[in-house]
């Protein structure tokens, strides 16, 4: 009896054997002992207690609390157990440490107060016990400090908050954004809230309050606070670049569904008024908040706590083990709708994304090609092309000191579908000496038509820009407007030129690639800062046109109303052997007459570009040097043949303008004969392929006129015109004639009837007359078909029929003829009568091609 036992002593040593036990065999850290591994330092810190040993329990009692964590109830007890140790402690110790104990325990009480979890398992008269310690007792103390929130990543916030973007999903740097700030208690008691300070995820962001906050948070209610997000202008510049990558996607990415379409993602909802989608862009969101915490109706000190935002992806993420981190998705959590949009089910979904994405200043023009979308993407040669661009300015901005420049590149279009540069085409032997001049280039006016272009077909008061030879060039500016308000219009254009070739020919079509750059200073009504002054912007329009001929000419032969002896021309239509049709108006005799039709039609009338005809003049030549002589002879009762004109439309004439559909026939007839030099001297003949001149076409384009003038100032004489441009002088359109078949022929044959006007009952003599125009002797068959058949049903007599060969010596002529007796009046076929020749086996007459038919008069 004499010996007393210390119990206490020997509990504590049993509770220590046990845990070096568990440590042995590694058995604390599987779950079914994490309640055993709390309970024992929970056992050993209230032993210690028990012993007044309070700063050796503070310990095993944080050990068993960061074990506890998933049992609310033992975690409670531990942070009363704590709360109880540091005051004790605090107490006794001196200096420094009186500081850290405070501290200590201070978190232990607001842990205890601000843990949802173990704040539900504690009573009112509880949590206003430790509430008052907190406020009355301690807070001044650390009046200086700021607690952090959470403790742990596992424990819910006391007050949840969101900040939210209502209006947008997208800002600009330099941008003032109105976002919404909501607060929702999760606790059993009313806090008092004032002096709220917004942490974004980035230092250069300002976020200010626009009233302030001081009020008071009941339990389970919200509040809401509008606030002002400022974003510096040169925001992109002073953020980590790496992060910049991450966040912003170079590409869209169609089979990632999760990709955000409205807010936070990587595209834009088009929102009225807005002529683009936006894309990419740096995440703006809210890391944190700092609230003053005290008592409602009390002047107690207040305590400053920060909360941190639950994690989105644009923060750093909360502490996490190595199973989590294998789990996280390598691809930026704001992308995705469920981290752009998530936030507790007590905020409504209504107020907008918790994430914005702040790109750079962006321009917001919507440009508008009036001349290709008029013309269906065909511009005219020949003519100044005038590109006319509508520009409106954005419904939110405000634009100064535009400028324009203007690069353009053209190519031909090949069959196998690839274009080549007309540049690229110049070095080529092939191409055509003249090719080079027929590249489209930008040209400019000039007011004072000092200039004259040294090329004839250059039009007069124009000169080229003389920047990269008429291409033009990123840094030529011009200016366009000095200020353009929001919503407003204007104009801008640029002129394009491209020469017509001497005469037309079936070519590859030419196409002109033109970039336009717009540059202004941008102003918005909601920039801040040192952005008020504008921010400077370039938008870049680009567009393509192809090149056309302002009138398609085309001439083709007619079929000659007095037909001719073939004479014995060598044109193998004239062939003996030749069982078809034996006439071919592109083969004529030297000094014979073609009949031509030059038709004219302007195809592209349709695409708005339409021409006017002013005349069609008649060319002997045609460009090239010929055999022959060409000329125009009279065609029709008062055709006159001095000026070579062909046609000339009066002004009120309906087919002077050359509409869609519209076709203009002008008929024309020309004698071609072989020069002298070109004939044989001993068989006096020649034969040769030559064109039958060419037909000029002096036209006019009809320009477009703006159909809403009112913001358009006039640059030059062509006030709202633009399109094919009216002006003073044109280059002609020129059609070759056809190639046509001309021969000296080695005979010449007539054919007459004696009397010329037979009368019906009166025998009259049909008579043909050869002559060999050679210093040959030439050998002649005849033949005559006078069958029954044909005679009878002519009601016609025929005597003096002639069969079989004659011969013809140098230079000779003889006659060949007949006698009818016609007994009906009318148009009577002939006997057919044919000769041909020997030696060249071709038709000197052939009843299909002569004067088979006569009148005879009663």
């Amino acid at each position: 009896g004499s010996f007393k036992r210390d119990h206490l002593e020997i509990a504590l040593e049993s509770l220590n054997h046990a845990l070096k036990l568990m440590d042995k065999e590694d058995l604390s850290s599987k779950a079914p002992n994490k309640l055993l591994y709390a309970r024992l330092h929970y056992l050993i810190g209230g032993v210690l207690m028990k012993q007044g040993k309070f700063q050796e329990a503070i310990e095993p009692l944080q050990k068993s609390l960061s074990a506890s964590l998933v049992f609310p109830s033992l975690h409670a007890l531990l942070k009363k157990a704590l709360i109880k140790c540091y005051k004790t402690a605090t107490s006794d110790a001196q200096g420094t440490n009186t500081n850290d104990h405070l501290r200590k325990m201070m978190d232990s009480l607001l842990s205890l107060i601000l843990d949802t979890q173990t704040n539900d398992i504690l009573s009112k008269s509880t949590l206003k016990s430790l509430m008052n310690d907190i406020f009355t007792s301690y807070a001044s103390n650390l009046s200086d400090q700021i607690v952090e929130w959470p403790f742990e990543p596992e424990e819910k916030q006391p007050i949840e908050f969101v900040l939210t973007f209502p209006n947008q999903s997208y800002a600009i740097e330099g941008d003032e954004v109105i976002a919404l700030l909501q607060l929702h208690s999760n606790l059993k008691t009313p806090v008092h809230l004032s002096n709220i300070l917004i942490e974004p995820n980035f230092d250069v962001i300002k976020i200010e309050l626009q009233n302030g906050l001081n009020c008071v948070l009941k339990p389970n209610s919200s509040i809401q606070v509008s606030v002002k997000v400022l974003l510096p202008g040169d925001f992109s510049k002073n953020v980590d670049q790496k992060l910049v990558q991450i966040q912003t996607l170079k590409t869209e990415k169609p089979k990632m569904c999760g990709l955000t379409m409205i807010g936070g993602g990587v595209y834009s909802q088009k929102k009225k008024g807005m002529k683009k989608i936006l894309r990419g862009g740096i995440c703006v969101g809210c890391a944190a908040i700092q609230i003053n915490l005290t008592l409602p109706n009390s002047n107690a000190p207040s305590v400053k706590i920060r909360i941190h935002s639950a994690h989105r992806g644009s923060i750093p993420p909360p502490p996490q083990n190595n199973q989590q981190a294998i789990k996280r998705s390598t691809l930026e959590d704001d992308n995705f709708i469920y981290s752009a949009w998530g936030r507790p089910s007590s905020f409504p979904m209504s107020s907008g994304p918790r994430c914005l994405r702040v790109v750079c200043a962006q321009p917001d023009l919507e440009i508008v090609d009036l001349t290709t979308s008029a013309t269906k993407g065909k511009l005219m040669e020949g003519t100044v092309n005038r590109i006319m661009l509508k520009i409106t300015a954005g419904p939110t901005e405000y634009c100064k000191n535009m400028m324009m420049s203007v690069l353009c590149s053209s190519s031909f279009e090949e069959e196998s579908s690839k274009s080549k540069s007309l540049l690229d085409q110049e070095q080529q032997s092939n191409i055509n000496p003249a090719e080079p001049s027929r590249i489209p280039q930008l040209v400019e006016y000039n007011d004072n038509k000092i200039h004259q272009n040294e090329k004839e077909n250059f039009p007069s008061g124009w000169t080229v820009n003389i920047k990269n030879s008429g291409r033009g060039s990123r840094d030529d500016w011009k200016p366009v407007i000095d200020t353009l308000k929001g919503g407003s219009v204007t104009y801008a254009s640029f002129d394009l030129f491209r020469p017509l070739s001497e005469y037309q020919e079936k070519e590859q079509r030419c196409i002109t690639n033109f970039l336009v750059t717009i540059k202004y200073s941008q102003i918005r009504p909601n920039q801040c800062g040192s952005s008020k002054d504008g921010d400077v912007v370039v938008q870049e329009y680009r567009g393509s046109a192809t090149w056309c001929s302002p009138i398609n000419a085309d001439v083709s032969f007619l079929p000659a109303m007095k037909k001719v002896l073939p004479s014995g021309n060598r044109h193998q239509s004239n062939s003996v052997s030749n069982t078809g049709s034996v006439n071919d108006d592109s083969a004529i005799l030297s000094g014979g007459k073609a009949l031509l039709r030059c038709t004219l039609a302007a195809s592209d009338a349709i695409n708005n570009l339409g021409v006017v005809l002013k005349n069609v003049a008649f060319e002997t030549n045609g460009g090239e040097e010929t055999k022959c002589n060409v000329e125009l002879v009279p065609f029709g009762k008062g055709h006159s043949t001095q000026s070579n004109l062909l046609y000339s439309p009066e002004s009120n004439a309906f087919c002077r303008n050359l509409n869609a559909g519209t076709k203009v026939n002008v008929a024309y007839a020309v004698r071609a004969t072989v020069a002298s030099d070109n004939v044989h001297p001993a068989t006096e003949e020649s034969i040769i392929n030559a064109r039958l001149g060419a037909v000029s076409v002096s036209w006019s384009p009809v320009p477009l006129q703006l159909p809403d003038p009112t913001y358009f100032i006039p640059k030059d004489e062509y006030g709202e015109n633009y399109g094919p441009l009216r002006l003073q002088q044109v280059m002609p359109v020129k059609q070759r004639g056809p190639t046509c078949y001309i021969e000296v022929t080695p005979f010449e044959a007539t054919f007459k009837t004696i009397p010329p006007m037979p009368k019906v009952g009166s025998p009259f003599e049909v008579r043909y007359e050869i002559s060999n125009k050679t210093n040959l002797h030439q050998r002649l068959r005849v033949l005559m078909n006078d069958s029954d058949a044909i005679v009878s049903s002519n009601s016609m007599l025929v005597s003096g029929v002639i069969n079989g060969e004659i011969v013809l010596g140098p230079l000779e002529k003889k006659i060949l003829s007949y006698s009818l007796l016609v007994t009906k009046v009318g148009k009577i076929t002939i006997p057919a009568f044919d000769v041909s020749s020997v030696r060249y086996n071709t038709w000197v007459i052939h009843h299909r091609s002569s004067m088979d038919k006569v009148f005879v008069s009663p």
